[in-house]
């Protein structure tokens, strides 16, 4: 865990709260974490998803669906800063994540070499900030991007750990196809 860090977990059971307080800094963080729950029946692991996306109708929806049809522990984060300091405690099998996310905390920290190409739009694409954080975290899961972005020449700088695209706005059966689709994948989006 990260020094000067602490975090709390409170709440209903699989889906947990999860405060992050700087001992420095005043202001708490509030997001949606679900733990690492063992499934008392058979012993395996439920399967993790993070979703990172700033509105939130958009995370509501997709984590309503998403717990209902596979079962799923959902992380929620609203802010690449909030999606990286979960990504630092938790491991997850796949990250849903919108590009036009805003960058939260910290804004220097996150801006990798992806990022820099963009960086006189990087409030609004911190989608960007987040997959080059995401590489270089050991063992990577896979990322889903779920965006209304239609710009070619962006979406091929994302990377091999994305395995999909889902567009914005998308009819309820083909978002859960294409996240099953990127569970099952082996392959990145591009290869």
């Amino acid at each position: 865990m990260k020094q000067g860090l602490r975090f709390v977990f409170v709440g209903p059971p699989n889906i947990w709260v999860l405060v992050k307080r700087k001992f420095y800094d005043i202001p708490f963080f509030i997001y949606f974490v679900s733990v690492h729950v063992m499934d008392r029946k058979n012993g395996a692991c439920k399967m993790k998803l993070l979703i990172v996306d700033d509105e939130p109708y958009n995370l509501e929806a997709a984590c309503r669906v998403l717990k209902e049809s596979l079962d799923a522990e959902i992380v929620m984060a609203e802010t690449v800063s909030q999606a990286i300091d979960v990504l630092l405690v938790l491991d997850f099998d796949l990250i849903i994540t919108d590009v036009f996310i805003p960058m939260g905390a910290d804004f220097k920290d996150y801006v990798g070499p992806r990022a820099r190409k963009y960086q006189d739009d990087m409030q609004h694409l911190g989608g960007l900030a987040l997959l080059d954080s995401i590489e270089k975290i050991s063992n990577p899961p896979k990322i889903l991007v779920h965006t209304a972005c239609t710009d070619f020449a962006l979406l091929q700088v994302f990377g091999e750990y994305v395995v999909g695209r889902i567009p914005k706005p998308a009819p309820i059966d083909i978002f859960l196809k294409e996240v099953r689709d990127a569970l099952n994948s082996n392959d990145s989006w591009f290869l």
